[in-house]
């Protein structure tokens, strides 16, 4: 991949940006560099500049996709330190993905999108690392710490329970053909779902500054690989 040193801020959010609106709308199979500069009113050569591929400006871009999630929670807990409980933040999760496709479609692992870029060594470890498998499976040691959780399953399994339940309702979600017949807000039923599943309780007794302190410190850990990565 090109350097990053010099590069123009402003150039470089408008080529990605103008990449992202390309690639929701086309498919990765349907854009090309050429179709990028233009779109972003910079030369070719600008982007190659920058990235050496068609493939190295895509996976920026989720790698920033990715990253904005992560510190939208950050912002976010840091104001509502109640976010950071399970039933709380699976919810907040879904709905951050559902407000950035590609966040959802490398979640989803959706080639139509993607293309190749699906596939690619550093999709696969940026899902590996910082998706929501990811981070259900740090999070719950810290969780079941606190007492928040029941701690009578092995832990694998409780965190491959909580990932189907979470990436079941998102699927859910996307496909919005599918009206599900509940009487409370299908966020709702997600939170009420994932206390039910992981035996919430002990909120009276606990130390949320403790637990939150915990949570925001996964996050900012993710958050500064991610940056690291775009540096």
């Amino acid at each position: 991949m090109a350097t990053r040193t010099g590069r123009s801020a402003d150039k470089v959010a408008r080529i990605l940006g103008s990449a992202e609106e390309l690639l929701l709308k086309r498919g990765f199979r349907g854009v090309t560099i050429a179709d990028i500069a233009e779109r972003a009113h910079v030369g070719k050569g600008t982007v190659y500049l920058y990235w050496s591929t068609k493939e190295d400006v895509f996976l920026e871009l989720l790698t920033r996709d990715v990253l904005t999630l992560i510190n939208g929670f950050r912002e976010a807990a840091t104001r509502n330190l109640e976010l950071t409980l399970p039933h709380r933040l699976c919810p907040y999760l879904v709905r951050s993905a559902l407000e950035r496709p590609l966040v959802r479609a490398l979640q989803a692992n959706d080639a139509d999108v993607l293309g190749l870029v699906v596939d690619h060594p550093r999709s696969q470890e940026l899902v590996k690392h910082h998706g929501a498998p990811a981070l259900i499976k740090a999070l719950l040691p810290i969780w079941r710490r606190h007492g928040l959780v029941r701690t009578d399953w092995e832990l694998g399994d409780q965190a491959y329970a909580l990932q189907s339940l979470t990436l079941g309702h998102l699927e859910i979600q996307v496909r919005k053909h599918v009206s599900p017949d509940t009487t409370m807000p299908p966020e709702d039923v997600l939170a009420a779902a994932v206390a039910a599943l992981l035996g919430v309780g002990g909120e009276a007794a606990m130390d949320l500054d403790a637990v939150a302190a915990e949570v925001l410190q996964v996050f900012t850990t993710s958050a500064a690989i991610l940056e690291g990565a775009n540096a």
